[in-house]
Protein backbone atom coordinates (compact mmCIF):
# COMPACT_ATOMS: atom_id res chain seq x y z
CA UNK A 1 0.00 0.00 0.00
CA UNK A 2 1.70 3.30 -1.21
CA UNK A 3 -0.61 5.59 1.08
CA UNK A 4 -2.01 7.17 -2.83
CA UNK A 5 -5.52 6.42 -2.29
CA UNK A 6 -7.78 7.10 0.28
CA UNK A 7 -8.69 3.52 1.80
CA UNK A 8 -12.52 4.76 2.75
CA UNK A 9 -12.79 5.89 -0.63
CA UNK A 10 -16.48 5.66 -2.56
CA UNK A 11 -17.38 3.33 -4.79
CA UNK A 12 -19.71 5.06 -7.50
CA UNK A 13 -21.51 3.01 -10.21
CA UNK A 14 -20.25 2.36 -13.51
CA UNK A 15 -22.19 4.59 -16.25
CA UNK A 16 -21.69 3.58 -19.57
CA UNK A 17 -21.51 5.99 -22.33
CA UNK A 18 -22.81 4.56 -25.50
CA UNK A 19 -22.00 7.44 -28.21
CA UNK A 20 -19.59 10.60 -27.78
CA UNK A 21 -19.15 13.72 -29.78
CA UNK A 22 -17.06 17.43 -28.99
CA UNK A 23 -18.64 20.73 -28.46
CA UNK A 24 -16.26 23.01 -31.00
CA UNK A 25 -16.09 26.78 -30.39
CA UNK A 26 -18.20 29.20 -32.76
CA UNK A 27 -15.88 31.71 -31.77
CA UNK A 28 -12.23 32.75 -31.11
CA UNK A 29 -11.31 33.84 -27.80
CA UNK A 30 -10.32 33.45 -24.29
CA UNK A 31 -11.76 29.84 -23.34
CA UNK A 32 -13.06 29.36 -19.73
CA UNK A 33 -14.96 26.45 -18.34
CA UNK A 34 -17.52 26.20 -16.05
CA UNK A 35 -17.46 22.36 -15.68
CA UNK A 36 -15.24 19.50 -15.10
CA UNK A 37 -14.42 16.15 -16.21
CA UNK A 38 -16.54 13.87 -14.96
CA UNK A 39 -19.31 16.43 -14.11
CA UNK A 40 -22.50 15.29 -15.34
CA UNK A 41 -24.69 17.97 -17.50
CA UNK A 42 -28.39 18.74 -18.61
CA UNK A 43 -29.04 19.98 -22.21
CA UNK A 44 -29.10 24.01 -22.47
CA UNK A 45 -26.48 24.30 -19.46
CA UNK A 46 -24.04 26.43 -19.94
CA UNK A 47 -20.27 24.20 -19.68
CA UNK A 48 -18.13 27.31 -20.41
CA UNK A 49 -17.74 30.86 -21.87
CA UNK A 50 -15.45 32.40 -24.60
CA UNK A 51 -14.79 35.94 -24.08
CA UNK A 52 -12.98 38.68 -25.85
CA UNK A 53 -9.60 39.73 -24.90
CA UNK A 54 -11.01 42.86 -23.12
CA UNK A 55 -13.87 40.61 -21.70
CA UNK A 56 -16.17 42.61 -23.15
CA UNK A 57 -18.28 40.04 -25.25
CA UNK A 58 -18.72 36.76 -23.74
CA UNK A 59 -20.53 33.45 -25.67
CA UNK A 60 -21.79 31.14 -23.62
CA UNK A 61 -20.90 27.21 -24.74
CA UNK A 62 -24.57 25.21 -23.51
CA UNK A 63 -24.35 21.21 -23.56
CA UNK A 64 -26.71 19.84 -26.81
CA UNK A 65 -27.63 17.08 -24.98
CA UNK A 66 -27.99 15.45 -21.37
CA UNK A 67 -24.19 13.56 -20.99
CA UNK A 68 -21.13 13.53 -18.71
CA UNK A 69 -18.04 15.88 -19.50
CA UNK A 70 -15.02 13.28 -21.05
CA UNK A 71 -12.36 15.62 -21.58
CA UNK A 72 -11.82 19.64 -22.27
CA UNK A 73 -9.60 21.20 -24.05
CA UNK A 74 -7.31 23.48 -21.45
CA UNK A 75 -5.92 25.75 -23.46
CA UNK A 76 -6.99 29.34 -23.05
CA UNK A 77 -6.73 31.19 -25.89
CA UNK A 78 -9.41 29.26 -29.07
CA UNK A 79 -9.82 29.73 -32.09
CA UNK A 80 -12.96 29.18 -34.40
CA UNK A 81 -13.97 25.02 -35.19
CA UNK A 82 -11.21 23.78 -32.58
CA UNK A 83 -12.71 21.04 -30.32
CA UNK A 84 -13.57 22.43 -26.85
CA UNK A 85 -15.37 20.05 -24.57
CA UNK A 86 -15.64 16.42 -25.15
CA UNK A 87 -19.48 15.17 -24.41
CA UNK A 88 -20.04 11.47 -23.69
CA UNK A 89 -23.88 10.50 -24.17
CA UNK A 90 -25.74 7.23 -22.12
CA UNK A 91 -27.27 5.86 -25.50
Amino acid sequence: HLGMIEENSERRDTIVLKESSWIRAKSSGIFNASVKAGDQVKKGQILARITDPYGQIKIPVKAPSDGHIIGLNNLPVINVGEALIHLGKEG
